[in-house]
C-alpha cells in the first residue's frame, strides 16, 4: 500500500520537473497534469479507507488471539471467532475469513518458546474511486486486506484467586447469569462456574472470568475450557455431627448482648426481637459457633452484630425431610439500623473465614433471594451455599468489624440490577484466616502479543 504511494509521488515529480521545462505551454501541460493529479487523489481516498479498514482488522485480530490463548485447544477456535464477531468481522459474513490457527511452537517466531495462538483475519475492499486510473485491485475487483496477530501464553500462570464460586452441582447452566448490574466490581479477585455464565451490561468487574463452559461477557479476561474446580469447603461439614450434639438454647428468641463462646446450637427457627451484639470471648475461649439446627435465622427487623474482637460463624444443617428453611432472613423497613446481619468470621480455628456455612448433605429448603434489606448483608469471611440457587438483588458489604475479605460458593446465582458484590481477597484474606478458593488458568500465564 505504501509502495503504491511511493510510486504516485514518481510520478507527480515527472511531470512537475516538465512543467519547469516546457515555458510558454502552461495550458497545455495543465491539462495533462490534471489527469494524474485527479488520479492521485482518487487513490488517496480509496488507500485511506483501505488503511482504517486494515487497522480495524487489526485491532480485531490482536483481541482475538489475545482471548484465545487463554482457551485449551478445544475451544480456542470459538474464542477467537466469537471475538471478532463482536468487533464487526463474522467469519464468513460477506468477504471475512477468520482463521484460527494453534500448534505449539511451531506457530511461534524464531526464539520464541510457549504456546501460540494465531487469528487471521481476511477481507475484501471495495474500489471506489480508483478506476479513475484503472486500478483494478488484487482481489476480484477488490483489494484484498488481511491482519495477523500472534499471542503468546507462557508460565504456569499460578492461581486466579475467587471470589465467586458457581458449583453448579445442579447441572444450572449458566451458573453465574449478571443482569445489568453497573455497581458490581469484584476487582482483585475472578469468578467461576462449573458450567458456563453469562453477564448482560457488565462483565462484574472481575479480573477474570472462568467458565468450563462457554463465557459471554463475565470478567475483565474472559477464559473457557476450564477443569472443574471441585467443592472447597465440603471437608468441614465432618465437623457438624458433634455440633448437632450440643445441648438446644432454653430460647429461640435473641435480643441484647451476649458472650458466646463454643458451640451454641438452636433447634428450630431463631427470631431477633431485639437488636444483638455478640462481644469477644474472654481470653484464650474460642470463638462462637452459632448452629440453627432445622430453622431460619430471622432478624425480624434487628440488627445481629458482632462487636470489635469478636466473631463468629452461623451454621445451619438439618434434615432433608424438614419443611423449615436453612437461610437467614428478615423483615423491610422499620427504624434504623433495620434488618442487618453484621459478621465478622473467625480469624482462626476449625471454621476460620467462614461467615455462613449451609450444611452441604441439605439439598432442600436452600435456595432464596437476597434483596438488600431482608436482612442487609455486612459480611467479611466465606459464604458457603454449595446446593442454594441464590438471587442477589442487593449490596453485600464488608462487616464494620472484619477484614475486606469476602467470598461466595453457592450452586448458581443471578444477580439482578442494582446487585453488589465487594470483593477484593487479595487485599485482608491472608488476615482475616479465610482462604479463598482458587484455580489455574488454562494453559497457564499471561498472554503477550508477540505479532
Amino acid at each position: 500500500m505504501f509502495a503504491l504511494f511511493t510510486s504516485l509521488i514518481r510520478r507527480l515529480s515527472f511531470f512537475a520537473r516538465l512543467a519547469r521545462n516546457e515555458a510558454g505551454a502552461i495550458a497545455p501541460l495543465t491539462a495533462i497534469l490534471l489527469l494524474p493529479i485527479l488520479g492521485t487523489m482518487a487513490l488517496a481516498v480509496d488507500v485511506g479507507y483501505w488503511y482504517k479498514t486494515q487497522r480495524s482488522m487489526q485491532s480485531a485480530a490482536d483481541s482475538a488471539a489475545l482471548a484465545a490463548a487463554f482457551s485449551d485447544d478445544t475451544n480456542y477456535a470459538g474464542v477467537a471467532k466469537g471475538t471478532t464477531a463482536r468487533l464487526g468481522y463474522t467469519d464468513g459474513a460477506g468477504d471475512v475469513t477468520v482463521t484460527p490457527e494453534r500448534n505449539g511452537n511451531t506457530l511461534c517466531p524464531t526464539g520464541v518458546t510457549g504456546i501460540c495462538t494465531k487469528v487471521t483475519i481476511g477481507n475484501q475492499a471495495g474500489l471506489i474511486f480508483s478506476s479513475v486510473v484503472r486500478f483494478v485491485g488484487n482481489a476480484n475487483g477488490k483489494q484484498g486486506l488481511s491482519a495477523v496477530a500472534i499471542a503468546r501464553l507462557s508460565g504456569s500462570g499460578g492461581p486466579a484467586s475467587l471470589c465467586l464460586t458457581a458449583l453448579a452441582s445442579s447441572g444450572t447452566t449458566p451458573a453465574i447469569q449478571a443482569n445489568g448490574v453497573p455497581f458490581a466490581n469484584m476487582a482483585g479477585c475472578s469468578v467461576f462456574s462449573n458450567t458456563s455464565m453469562n453477564c448482560n451490561g457488565n462483565n462484574l468487574g472481575a479480573d477474570y472470568g472462568i467458565a468450563v463452559g462457554a463465557n459471554n461477557g463475565c470478567g475483565n479476561a474472559s477464559v473457557t475450557g476450564a477443569s472443574p474446580v471441585t467443592d472447597p469447603y465440603a471437608a468441614l461439614a465432618s465437623n457438624i455431627p458433634a455440633l448437632r450434639s450440643a445441648p438446644c438454647q432454653p430460647s429461640n428468641n435473641l435480643s441484647g448482648n451476649y458472650v458466646w463462646t463454643g458451640t451454641i446450637r438452636f433447634c428450630g427457627n431463631v427470631t431477633l426481637t431485639g437488636n444483638v451484639t455478640i462481644t469477644a470471648p474472654p481470653s484464650g475461649q474460642p470463638d462462637p459457633v452459632i448452629v440453627v439446627d432445622n430453622g431460619v435465622f430471622d432478624t425480624q427487623r434487628k440488627e445481629f452484630k458482632t462487636l470489635t474482637d469478636a466473631h463468629a460463624t452461623l451454621i445451619f444443617t438439618g434434615d432433608n425431610t424438614s419443611t423449615t428453611s436453612h437461610f437467614p432472613t428478615g423483615q423491610t423497613g422499620g427504624p434504623s439500623p433495620g434488618s442487618t446481619l453484621d459478621i465478622a468470621a473467625p480469624t482462626s480455628g476449625t471454621w476460620s473465614g467462614m461467615a455462613i456455612y449451609q450444611d452441604p448433605a441439605l439439598t432442600n429448603n436452600v435456595s432464596f433471594t437476597y434483596s438488600g434489606n431482608a436482612p442487609t448483608w455486612k459480611l467479611s469471611g466465606a459464604v458457603y451455599l454449595p446446593h442454594a440457587a441464590l438471587t442477589i438483588s442487593g449490596a453485600i458489604g464488608k462487616s464494620s468489624n472484619g477484614y475486606n475479605c469476602f467470598v461466595l460458593v453457592v450452586d448458581n446465582v443471578t444477580i439482578n440490577g442494582t446487585g453488589n458484590i465487594y470483593a477484593n481477597p487479595q487485599s485482608q484474606c491472608g488476615s482475616s484466616g479465610n482462604t479463598p478458593p482458587s484455580t489455574n488458568l488454562p494453559g497457564g500465564g499471561t498472554p503477550w502479543l508477540i505479532q
